[in-house]
């Protein structure tokens, strides 16, 4: 489990349309839930990766 104050990267070994898929879901929607998690400053993202931001207690 991530420790609260650190960041969390997952790298990926292919784009996020191919997971997307994987996962049963549309490029489109997958994308709009990572831009409403990085609008929020939940994660930062790249092309294959996403930061999961400095995680708090809830």
């Amino acid at each position: 489990m991530p420790q609260l104050g650190k960041q969390t990267t997952t790298t990926f070994d292919r784009p996020l349309k191919d997971i997307a898929v994987d996962l049963g879901l549309t490029p489109e929607t997958l994308s709009r839930a990572l831009t409403r998690l990085e609008r929020e400053g939940i994660i930062t993202r790249t092309r294959l990766q996403i930061k999961l931001q400095n995680l708090s207690a809830a």
